[in-house]
C-alpha cells in the first residue's frame, strides 16, 4: 500500500514548455530527503512527476516540498510553482462485508499497472531487488514475477457505506460471475486530522482508508516517533463503469502462485510432552488465539486478527501478541479480521504461513508477496490435516454459497487437564458448524464461538452442539465493543448467546470485559 501523490507545474505556459525529466535526479534526490524511511518511490515525466509514501502526510509537509524544489529555478523570474493534479484510481467493490447489506469492502489501485504495464513491471522489479532477502522459498520465475508485482502495488482499500454513491451505483451495475464490479474513479485521497467526528462520519463523497501499512517502512517505523493519529479519505470527483474484463487482467496480473501444505510441522510439539498455554486474545473484534509452551513465546497462531477499519473504534489501547520469527500462523479464512495484526507486526513477515485455498482480495495478496520477499514462508492448504492431538478441520466445499466462512477451516484440541483428565476445545473461526463433521463438535468442553458469536449455520437445519458436561463446559466470544463499553460492534456480536446459552453453553468468557483467556494443559 502507497499513497500517491502527482504533481504538475501550476502555469500551463510553463507546463507545455517545460521537460521535468530533465531535472529528474534534483527532483528525486529532493522528494527522497524530504520524506526520508516514509518515501517509496518515484517517476519524473514530462509534465509532471509522482512519488509514492508509505503514509500520507500533513498539507504543511507537501507545502515545505513545493518550496524545496521552487529553488531550483530562484535564478529565474519565472514562477515555477506546483499543483496537485486530480488523479485516477480502478475501484473494485465486492458484493458483501460478512453478509452485511450495510457495507461493501472496496479496493482502489492505479491504472498505471494496465496503462503502462511494462514500465510498472520494470519499477516492480526494481523495488523488489532492494528488499528480497530470499529468493529460495518463492519458486519458479512465474511465481517471482507475480510476486514482484503484487508487492510493488499501490492498493488502498475501504468500505462503502450503503447510502454512498458508488455503494447506489455498484448495486444498479452488472457485476462479474462472483458478484464484483469495477470503476474507474477520478479523485484525490487526502489527509485529515483524527477528530472525535471522525469515529461517526459517513460523508459519502469522502471514503475513509484502511490502514494497511507495508512492510519496509513498519520495521523502520519502530525507531521513530509515529506521524500524528490521523484518518485518510478519498474525495471522489466522479466515476464511471468499467467492463468487466478490468477485473480479470488485474487478477491476472496480481494473484499469488501458493505451494500446497499437507502437514504442519508446528504440530510435532502437539505430539511430545509439554505443558500447552492455549489462549484467546483480546484484540476486539476479530480474532487471534495461540498455543505456547510454557514459559515460552507462541509457536503457533490460529488466527491473527485486529479490527478493520470500521471497528478500529473497538481496538484495545494494547495488544499482548508477541511474535518471534518462524513462529507458524494459520488462518480460518482470509478475512482482515482474521489476519490484519500483520500490518502492525514486523516479525510477522519472517513467519510461516498457511492459508485456506480461498480467493484472495487484492490487498491481502500484497502482504502475502511481502511475506516472502522478507524471507516467510506462505502455503496454501486446501485438505484437513491431523497429527495427534490436534485437528485442523477442513470445511466441504459448500453447496450452498461460495462464502469463505463455509471454506474455511476450524481447529481442535484434544489436550489434558492432568494425567488423567482430558479437555477437547474447538475453535470455529468464522466457520459454519453445518460444515464440520459432527464427531468433531461433540463432546466439546471449550467452544470459541464461530463467527464472533453471531452466525454460525449456513442453513436453517444447523444445530449448535451441547457440551459434554454442562458445569464445567465454557464458550468463549471473541468480539469488540468501544472502550467506555456504550457502543457496539458494527455487526451487533455477539448475536447468537441465546441459542447458545439454550443447548446448555452456560459458562461465558467475554473478550471486551473478560480480557484475554488463557489455561495451561499437557499434551496427550
Amino acid at each position: 500500500m502507497g499513497y500517491i501523490y502527482r504533481y504538475q507545474l501550476s502555469d500551463p505556459l510553463l507546463r507545455d514548455e517545460t521537460d521535468l525529466e530533465n531535472r529528474t535526479e534534483d527532483i528525486s534526490q529532493i522528494i527522497k530527503d524530504h520524506f526520508g524511511i516514509n518515501f517509496k518511490d518515484i517517476q519524473v515525466k514530462g509534465s509532471f512527476f509522482e512519488f509514492k509514501l508509505y503514509e500520507s502526510v500533513e498539507r504543511k509537509f507537501l507545502m515545505q516540498m513545493g518550496k524545496k524544489l521552487n529553488k531550483m529555478w530562484w535564478e529565474t523570474d519565472l514562477n515555477y510553482g506546483f499543483e496537485r493534479m486530480i488523479q485516477e484510481f480502478y475501484v473494485i467493490i465486492y458484493p458483501d462485508l460478512n453478509g452485511s447489506e450495510d457495507w461493501r469492502y472496496a479496493e482502489f489501485i492505479s491504472p498505471e499497472i494496465l496503462n503502462n504495464y511494462d514500465e510498472f513491471s520494470m519499477r516492480a522489479k526494481q523495488y523488489t531487488q532492494r528488499f528480497i532477502n530470499n529468493n529460495e522459498g518463492l519458486g519458479s520465475e512465474k511465481v517471482i514475477d507475480n510476486v514482484e508485482k503484487a508487492f510493488y502495488s499501490d492498493i488502498l482499500s475501504a468500505y462503502l457505506d450503503k447510502n454512498s454513491d458508488l455503494m447506489q451505483e455498484a448495486i444498479k451495475q452488472e457485476a462479474d460471475e462472483d458478484g464484483v464490479t469495477c470503476f474507474l474513479v477520478k479523485g484525490y485521497h487526502r489527509y485529515r486530522e483524527l477528530t472525535l467526528n471522525d469515529m461517526d462520519d459517513k460523508n459519502e463523497k469522502m471514503l475513509k482508508f484502511n490502514k494497511d501499512v507495508d512492510w519496509p517502512y513498519l520495521a523502520e517505523r519502530k525507531s521513530i516517533k509515529p506521524l500524528k493519529e490521523h484518518v485518510d479519505r478519498m474525495e471522489v470527483i466522479e466515476f464511471s463503469k468499467q467492463e468487466k474484463e478490468i477485473i480479470k487482467e488485474l487478477s491476472t496480473i496480481l494473484d499469488l502462485v501458493l505451494e500446497s501444505a499437507e502437514k504442519i510441522e508446528a504440530f510435532e510439539n502437539i505430539t511430545r510432552k509439554n505443558n500447552i498455554k492455549f489462549k484467546v486474545h483480546n484484540v476486539g473484534q476479530a480474532l487471534a488465539t495461540s498455543l505456547s509452551i510454557s514459559g515460552k513465546e507462541p509457536f503457533l497462531y490460529f488466527d491473527y486478527g485486529i479490527p478493520d477499519q470500521i471497528n478500529e473504534f473497538t481496538k484495545p489501547d494494547v495488544i499482548d501478541m508477541p511474535t518471534l520469527e518462524g513462529t507458524t500462523i494459520i488462518l480460518s479464512h482470509v478475512h482482515h479480521d482474521h489476519w490484519g495484526r500483520l500490518t502492525e507486526e514486523s516479525n510477522a513477515y519472517k513467519c510461516d504461513w498457511f492459508v485456506p485455498d480461498q480467493k484472495i482480495k487484492k490487498i491481502f495478496n500484497n502482504k502475502l508477496a511481502a511475506i516472502l520477499v522478507a524471507g516467510g514462508k506462505v502455503k496454501k492448504i486446501s485438505i484437513g490435516i491431523e497429527l495427534g492431538g490436534i485437528k485442523l478441520l477442513y470445511g466441504a466445499k459448500s453447496s450452498i454459497s461460495k462464502h469463505q466462512h463455509e471454506t474455511g477451516f476450524a481447529l481442535r484440541l484434544n489436550l489434558k487437564q492432568n494425567d488423567k483428565e482430558d479437555v477437547h476445545i474447538l475453535i470455529a473461526g468464522d466457520q459454519r458448524y453445518d460444515y464440520i463433521a459432527p464427531e468433531y463438535l461433540s463432546d466439546l468442553d471449550i467452544l470459541v464461538a464461530s463467527h464472533h458469536g453471531g452466525i454460525y449455520f449456513a442453513s436453517k437445519n444447523c444445530e449448535i452442539a451441547e457440551p459434554r458436561n454442562k458445569e464445567n463446559a465454557l464458550i468463549i466470544y471473541s468480539y469488540g465493543m468501544s472502550k467506555d463499553g456504550k457502543k457496539r460492534n458494527t455487526h451487533e456480536h455477539p448475536s447468537k448467546t441465546g441459542d447458545y446459552k439454550s443447548k446448555n453453553w452456560i459458562n461465558e468468557h467475554h473478550t471486551p470485559s473478560d480480557k484475554e483467556f488463557e489455561r495451561e494443559y499437557i499434551t496427550l
